[in-house]
């Protein structure tokens, strides 16, 4: 329903290694109204739109996580030019999948500066899987599935079996999707996590990936 915010307290972080360091207090003018008090420190020159903006999206590494789920990822990536990399291995389903018979959570952890994984920067849950990446992949999902073998708009399940990519490309992303068109630049830990209405882990998926400049080479 309808809401007010009232700041408790002000907590520091990262303020040895940040280029911009917030030393702010909170000062009660009074009972009801509150002060935000304190300066702001920035290290270099900060431009209009450096933190974020407009995107393209580099994958580095795809990382394997819960083997023992009935849904496996067995990816590798493969660079076809200085600028394209394709994701190429297989899904192995080991039970019959129906359309959103399974939950899913993103989550994006951002790499700081001394290298340490920032916990979700960036999340996204939805009870319906295929119904949400069906929509946040805009035209790039019937490739994607295509690239597997998989008609993705006639099938409403997917049968077990091992379905292989002999090559997809994701250096597209984002365009032709209805990912975020503006996101902070650095570099995370993408994640993926399928989940059966029980709650019980049905598949994960990671990269790392950069989110990059449009006019950045690698």
């Amino acid at each position: 329903g309808n809401y007010r915010i009232n700041v408790k307290a002000i907590l520091p972080c990262n303020s040895n290694t940040s280029t911009i360091q917030f030393n702010l207090y909170l000062f009660k003018t009074s009972r009801n109204t509150t002060d935000l008090k304190g300066n702001i420190t920035t290290l270099k020159e900060i431009s209009d739109d450096s933190l974020s903006g407009n995107y393209r999206i580099n994958v580095i590494a795809f990382l394997p996580c819960n083997s023992n789920t009935t849904v496996q990822f067995n990816f590798y990536l493969f660079k076809t030019s200085r600028n394209t990399t394709d994701l190429r291995g297989n899904i192995t389903i080991l039970k019959e999948l129906y359309d959103d018979s399974t939950s899913v959570r993103v989550s994006m952890d951002l790499k700081d500066k001394i290298g340490r994984w920032q916990s979700n920067a960036y999340v996204y849950k939805s009870s319906k899987a295929f119904t949400s990446l069906k929509y946040l992949l805009g035209a790039e999902y019937e490739k994607c599935v295509y690239s597997f073998g998989v008609n993705g708009t006639s099938h409403k399940t997917i049968p077990p079996g091992t379905y292989t990519t002999k090559g997809y490309d994701v250096s597209n992303f984002p365009a032709n999707t209805n990912l975020p068109r503006q996101i902070f630049y650095g570099t995370y830990l993408f994640r993926v996590i399928f989940e059966e209405k029980n709650g019980n882990q049905c598949g994960c998926s990671s990269f790392v990936i950069e989110i990059k400049r449009p006019w950045e080479i690698e």
